[in-house]
């Protein structure tokens, strides 16, 4: 296969790869990539944190699509299902990008640590959100208690994403300048779909007596 080198560091890249896995340096044109913080946001609140899939499923894509190395974005995504695995999986996510941003000596506010603490907390009110699923009979109180587990965790992915899509928005600008946006996915918008569904079911079950005993 036919390869050349960057301009900018001197790295030998395949014709086939858009972007030095060195440097970040564009060699074509720029990937769409960019999702501005406050649609990671938005997204993140209306699908009650199930969007934390699909932002682990697209950067991971943007990363292998930009550095050409192997990667398995919907597999990466998915780990989140898996107990403990998945926290080593957000872990090594966010060093990932920090790390790209170091290669081009930018300032980084991205902690592996505190990502793996925030969404492990988030995963517990989350399992607290999601009890009506185990329990038979659900009281006013539990509803309440629900609810609250709920935004919780909404809260602390939406908060844990929108402070690593910043840094990642960054790093993107330094190497690709006339990035784009990227257009809104089908699974962006089924999860949020669903997490509109599940808003709209727990609030009922606060709320509206007759919907408990549904």
């Amino acid at each position: 296969m036919q390869s050349s080198y960057c301009s900018n560091c001197g790295h030998r890249i395949e014709a086939t790869v858009n972007f030095c896995g060195r440097c970040g340096v564009a060699t074509t044109k720029p990937l769409p990539c960019l999702m501005s913080v406050t649609r990671v946001a938005i997204m993140s609140v209306l699908s009650g944190g199930l969007y934390f899939y699909w932002w682990l499923y697209i950067t991971w894509k943007h990363y292998r699509d930009h550095t050409g190395e192997e990667a398995y974005p919907v597999w990466h995504a998915l780990t989140l299902l898996v107990p403990i695995y998945g926290l080593f999986r957000v872990h090594a996510h966010t060093r990932t990008f920090r790390e790209l941003m170091m290669v081009r000596q930018l300032t980084s506010t991205i902690s592996p640590v505190t990502a793996v603490v925030v969404a492990l907390i988030a995963g517990v009110f989350g399992s607290v959100g999601m009890a009506d699923v185990w329990s038979g009979e659900i009281s006013e109180s539990l509803a309440i208690f629900m609810l609250v587990g709920g935004v919780i965790s909404t809260a602390l992915i939406a908060w844990l994403l929108v402070s690593v899509q910043a840094n990642i928005n960054m790093y993107w600008r330094v190497v690709s300048p006339n990035a784009s946006s990227c257009r809104l996915g089908v699974g962006e918008v089924l999860l949020t779909i669903l997490g509109i569904a599940f808003w709209g079911d727990t609030i009922a079950t606060t709320f509206i007596e007759s919907w408990r005993t549904l």
